[in-house]
């Protein structure tokens, strides 16, 4: 119970004096002073505070101050109280941000953690059956920064999830790790293709529906993911026109 409470925002006092109560059941501050053995001006505060909470209720008796535990019902009405301000708050500053947004938006993933994370979203984000494009790329330093438990679970849940289908240009040197990758995963949701180049780029381009992000994933990985649907487009424009020289 003691860490229930402490879920709820209820500090150390707030906790065992309420704790103290339920146990002694009604009664003066009196009874709370012999139980804890603490000064009266921390119990006052603390049960002040608890009555704002609507979680003990203050009576007069004899022109003596009691105390005593609310309907236990109330935590779970604060709740539902503060869950529907929330729900407000949340739907005002979205409009808030709507308002002020930028043309254009720039994050930067550096790390594992963060990387992943970054994924996640990305992925979450796309509408169900969403097409993304990957313009070059290396499997093996892919699957190495992303590691194989998150990549062959939560990043590949995620995508069928949300029924992502990807289109994917390489170097034809990338051939044969990418056929070696595709033997792990679901290949039946990306197409690949090669082009003729003898060189491998160390920038990836992933072309998302609202946004383009550039990974480097080799010394100190990281991602640069920029939100503008204008630069987005130009770089599907350009995706699209190597696609049609490409070989699978």
């Amino acid at each position: 119970m003691r860490e229930d409470l402490k879920k709820l925002g209820l500090t150390e006092n707030e906790i065992k004096i309420y704790l103290s109560l339920l146990k002694i059941g009604e009664t003066p501050v009196g009874g709370i002073i012999n139980d804890l053995k603490w000064h009266r001006q921390i119990i006052y505060n603390a049960l002040d505070s608890l009555e704002k909470r609507n979680m003990v209720t203050k009576t007069i008796k004899n022109k003596i101050y009691h105390f005593k535990i609310a309907d236990p019902k109330i935590i779970v009405e604060n709740l539902q109280k503060q869950e529907l301000i929330a729900k407000r708050l949340s739907k005002n500053i979205a409009v808030e941000l709507k308002k002020s947004r930028h043309e254009h938006e720039i994050n930067i993933y550096d790390g594992r953690e963060k990387i992943h994370r970054f994924f996640v979203n990305a992925f979450k984000g796309c509408p169900i059956n969403s097409k993304i494009y990957i313009l070059f790329g290396t499997a093996y330093k892919f699957g190495e920064i992303l590691g194989e438990e998150f990549l062959y679970g939560e990043y590949e849940r995620i995508r069928a999830q949300r029924k992502i289908y990807s289109k994917l240009l390489a170097s034809e040197l990338s051939r044969s790790e990418f056929n070696d990758f595709y033997k792990k995963i679901n290949a039946r949701t990306r197409e690949t293709k090669y082009l003729p180049y003898k060189s491998l780029n160390p920038v990836t381009t992933l072309i998302l529906p609202n946004s383009i992000a550039y990974e480097f994933f080799f010394e100190d990985p990281f991602i640069i993911e920029i939100k503008n649907k204008n630069l987005r487009d130009s770089y599907l424009e350009h995706f699209n026109l190597l696609w049609k020289i490409a070989k699978k």
